[in-house]
């Protein structure tokens, strides 16, 4: 735990670089929670969705695991839904790199993945629903939960490939990038 409160702390004036560590926290953390609540619960979309029972033997499944849905809210169209969710991480990624410290563009491999980041979700966030089949629509409280997972993605991923500061390239960064 002393570890933890050694990494939290940052200089006066850091207070960007905190709230980028706790949140880094708080998505570890999310994500254990996240593990053992699907133990338990079903996120009622796609195949698991309440009306998806007739496909792929999933409501068999579903009711062998005896696992209760989690849905709340209204029902939004898959794809709609999709684009809502999707969209937070590449917008909100262009947003931060516009507002980056200019001077940190210096290294080769941050540009490499801000731009298969970007592709990549530029790609699941307005390609790939025009290109899905008509699913199950989408309960309000997982599209939510979805964008807000990806509005914090987003900005994790950005915040550790454009520092706040310049940092010089080092070896022990360029081999694992390359052999990765």
């Amino acid at each position: 735990m002393e570890v933890l409160f050694e990494w939290l702390s940052v200089p006066a004036g850091e207070y960007e670089m905190l709230f980028h560590r706790m949140l880094s926290v708080l998505m570890l953390a999310s994500s254990v929670l996240t593990f053992f609540s699907t133990l338990f619960v079903t996120a009622p979309y796609g195949r698991y969705a309440p009306n998806a029972e007739s496909r792929s033997g999933a409501g068999e499944q579903e009711k062998k695991e005896d696992k209760k849905p989690f849905a709340l809210g209204p029902l939004i169209p898959a794809r709609v839904a999709w684009v809502i969710m999707e969209s937070p991480a590449p917008i909100g990624c262009l947003i931060w790199w516009l507002l980056r410290d200019p001077h940190a563009d210096t290294n080769w491999m941050n540009w490499t993945l801000f731009v298969l980041f970007e592709i990549h979700y530029i790609h699941r966030a307005f390609i790939f629903p025009l290109r899905m089949r008509a699913g199950s629509p989408m309960p309000l409280n997982i599209m939510f939960m979805a964008w807000f997972f990806c509005l914090l993605n987003g900005y994790l991923q950005v915040r550790d490939v454009w520092p706040s500061k310049r940092e010089k390239l080092l070896l022990k960064q360029v081999v694992p990038f390359v052999s990765g």
